[in-house]
């Protein structure tokens, strides 16, 4: 819903719990309360450092901590939890830093490692405890994915499961 009715483009639902429901959007993030029909909205603002880091939004993923990850076009990651403001990762010059801005997809797995897939830096494996990237590119160090461009990833078990944009499967 846009006031302006301004044409919207949604990428991604996620219902947090049973009365909210976001959903990602290339202008940003609408927050629907199914309780009261009424949506609230997160845009970037420029100069505020606790806000999304861009209105141009993909995939929406929701943790075991009921943390919520935000994909985005050119932006890296956004992450919100009940307890702080956002947190962004993205990347920047240097060692142990997320590779790729073009997000499409995140995942956890049982080991609570977080998984990136990126549209120009392939997988990153972040691990929030130890705060350690690992970066998988195509076919280097025996790493097995087949393209740099991923668009989808499933963790089943100790395997992640990967799609990439050129209909490629792969599983780590």
């Amino acid at each position: 819903y846009d006031p302006n009715q301004i044409e919207i483009t949604v990428q991604n639902f996620l219902q947090v719990d049973d009365s909210t429901v976001w959903v990602s959007t290339e202008l940003g993030m609408y927050i629907f309360n199914i309780e009261k029909n009424a949506f609230e909205t997160i845009k970037k603002r420029s100069y505020d450092p606790y806000s999304i880091s861009t209105n141009i939004l993909s995939n929406i993923y929701k943790d075991r901590e009921n943390g919520i990850w935000i994909c985005t076009y050119a932006g890296g990651i956004n992450y919100y939890s009940p307890f702080q403001l956002f947190r962004k990762y993205y990347t920047y010059p240097g060692n142990n830093v997320m590779q790729g801005d073009l997000v499409h997809d995140i995942c956890t797995d049982q080991y609570n490692n977080v998984w990136i897939a990126t549209e120009d830096a392939g997988i990153n494996k972040y691990n929030p405890e130890t705060k350690q990237y690992t970066n998988y590119q195509p076919l280097t160090n025996n790493r097995g994915i087949s393209h740099s461009n991923i668009h989808g990833m499933v963790a089943d078990g100790n395997k992640l499961w990967i799609a990439s944009i050129d209909g490629a499967i792969d599983v780590m």
